[in-house]
């Protein structure tokens, strides 16, 4: 079987609130680089930093899910520790929170990994570690 990684990471601009976010996320497979994307959110109402780093979680998660099937595993790295901790359940996403839409697609994409019998380890790492999905975040903001 198979071991997927995600690494996701989401951007805004020029200042926090805005409109102007961006998202990016790299899939490795079994250690190998399968794709990377950056795309900007849809345009809507004002966007926080929160908002965009869990849509780069849920669009990388939503780009794993056609390929996994029960026996593999799913990681998913990120350097948000709000998305990782509100995503491992430790902490209460906040539904007054602008964030709260993004968590919902994020929360919902995540929840047919879960109905696979997929194993889920979502971590934290510094921003030194997640420097591609960073890099693909800022560059499709403009």
């Amino acid at each position: 079987m198979s071991e997927y990684l995600v690494y996701f990471d989401g951007s805004i601009g020029p200042s926090n609130p805005d409109v102007n976010a961006a998202y990016g996320f790299t899939v490795h497979k079994d250690g190998i680089l399968l794709h990377e994307e950056a795309g900007k959110l849809p345009y809507g109402p004002l966007y926080s930093n929160n908002s965009s780093e869990f849509y780069a979680f849920s669009k990388g998660v939503e780009h794993v899910l056609p390929l996994i099937v029960k026996g593999d595993r799913f990681f998913a790295r990120g350097d948000s520790q709000l998305v990782v901790n509100v995503m491992r359940k430790k902490w209460a996403a906040k539904d007054e929170k602008i964030y709260y839409p993004c968590y919902i697609l994020a929360n919902n994409v995540l929840k047919e990994v879960y109905k696979r019998g997929v194993p889920v380890s979502i971590d934290w790492v510094p921003r030194s570690k997640n420097s591609k999905a960073d890099e693909l975040s800022k560059y499709n903001r403009k």
